[in-house]
């Protein structure tokens, strides 16, 4: 049944993946080596999220076009482009546009699995055709990792990002022989002419946008957690005097408990629906990222990577085959693709979310600076009576520095504080925002250009027009 699979889907997602986990030791490792601030280092990482977001929509119209196989090439093309060079770069800006495109690559080539399958499997063995391909993904992590943490630390970061690379382009080499075909049954015709004279993506979307919705609001936080983890796991190693190999082997470890599991993940979904798979897979997820949070030596931090390997390989192939179950039959590169968007958002997330906020005081506070994500409190303190500061309970309302929070606040938070954002509020709150930095940036370019800041910060009535012709201009071009 999933023997025909191997070539077209298994085989590209173990070399791909393989590089993508080489990644996962050497981006934070490497970007703390060349000076960037925590800040900027999480923004980079960041960036390859934004560039699977911007380019969901776009893959999925030219897989429509060209189909997967096609597309999955071009996909591997830009990775491999993205990560040879990472190693000889230092600028903050140039890292972070190389990882842009290396999300979008990623999104390419992950998207076009994932219509493929759709199309060549059925819902009754679904589970198990997703799962084999999680299962596949996590193969790769168990084994990535520790070769780039290797190669970086006997041959340094250069060598092991172009080992990554290299290994990335190996992926593509089974579908260079595939090109002619873009399915497995010929009888799933992808090429029909009537769907690939479809215009635009969007309009299919309209039936379906109650599932899209709620299928995405469930996997971005889904990602967030999934991507967040390979920031702290990281840093946090470090921090307590893992080298990087011993991060790389961590990692690994953290994917052998995952890789193990995901033949179960496949045999709860088919048998006895997704959930069963989903539950479990997650709340053990929660626990040891909880564990990982609280971990101030090795022993206890590869315990945490175990439990969220567990918990990540019950977990195998759970969110690509929901979103299959979903995707409309006749034309799911499109629904799958703005899934796909949304998802994305938690790659975006997962970095930058990671941080800590309360209103008491924290000791050890050099040392927690140096872990790589954000942490906001009242004052530092040298206790350490660990019974004061154990934590009691999680996703309840309480009262932070004055301001309720309830579960599902958004909280933003920069170099110079944090504020709570309620969730309600949190559309209308984007919305002016964007439009307060449009005006904000308009003001800074026209005192820049010699005019006086009266009439423009803040904007008059007077002055409307021209920064509406501003805001005209900017989206013609």
């Amino acid at each position: 049944m999933l023997r025909p699979l191997i070539l077209p889907v298994y085989l590209p997602c173990f070399f791909i993946n393989g590089g993508t986990a080489m990644l996962v030791p050497l981006l934070p490792l490497y970007l703390a080596d060349v000076g960037l601030s925590d800040s900027v280092l999480g923004l980079v990482i960041a960036a390859a999220g934004i560039g699977g977001m911007a380019s969901q929509i776009g893959w999925g119209r030219l897989i429509d076009r060209v189909g997967e196989n096609n597309v999955l090439i071009l996909a591997v093309a830009v990775i491999v482009c993205s990560v040879a060079v990472f190693g000889v770069i230092g600028s903050a800006v140039a890292l972070g546009a190389l990882r842009l495109f290396g999300g979008a690559g990623s999104a390419g080539w992950v998207l076009s699995r994932q219509t493929f399958l759709t199309h060549a499997t059925d819902p009754a063995t679904r589970g198990k055709a997703m799962a084999l391909f999680g299962g596949t993904t996590r193969s790769a992590f168990l084994i990535g990792p520790v070769i780039a943490g290797a190669v970086a630390e006997f041959a340094g970061f250069p060598a092991a990002f172009l080992v990554a690379g290299i290994t990335t382009a190996i992926g593509a080499v089974p579908l260079i022989f595939l090109r002619q075909r873009d399915t497995i049954d010929p009888t799933v015709e992808r090429g029909a002419e009537e769907q690939r004279s479809t215009p635009a993506t969007r309009p299919s979307l309209r039936p379906h946008l109650h599932n899209l919705v709620l299928a995405g609001s469930g996997q971005v936080l889904v990602i967030a957690a999934r991507s967040g983890r390979f920031v702290v796991l990281p840093l946090i190693g470090e921090s307590v005097g893992l080298s990087p190999a011993d991060v790389g082997l961590l990692i690994g470890l953290g994917g052998l408990a995952d890789l193990l599991l995901f033949p179960i993940a496949g045999l709860l979904m088919d048998r006895f629906g997704r959930l069963y798979a989903i539950v479990p897979a997650f709340t053990l997820m929660g626990a040891g990222l909880f564990l990982l949070a609280a971990a101030s030596t090795g022993l206890a931090v590869t315990i945490a990577a175990v439990v969220i390997g567990i918990g990540n390989g019950l977990g195998s192939g759970t969110m690509l085959t929901l979103s299959a179950d979903l995707a409309p039959a006749d034309a799911p590169s499109g629904f799958l693709a703005a899934l796909g968007t949304i998802r994305d958002a938690g790659k975006v997330a997962g970095p930058l979310a990671v941080g800590i906020i309360t209103d008491g005081a924290l000791r050890d506070t050099p040392a927690i600076a140096a872990l790589g994500f954000p942490v906001y409190h009242q004052s530092s303190h040298g206790s350490t009576w660990a019974r004061h500061h154990m934590p009691f309970s999680h996703d309840e309302p309480i009262t932070c520095a004055g301001v309720f929070v309830m579960p599902g606040d958004i909280v933003v938070g920069d170099e110079e504080g944090a504020v709570i954002i309620p969730a309600k509020l949190a559309e209308e709150v984007a919305r002016d925002a964007v439009a307060q930095e449009l005006r904000e940036e308009f003001a800074i370019e026209r005192v820049a250009a010699g005019d006086s800041v009266h009439g423009v910060f803040p904007l008059t009535d007077e002055r409307r027009a021209d920064f509406e012709a501003w805001v005209a201009a900017r989206e013609q071009g």
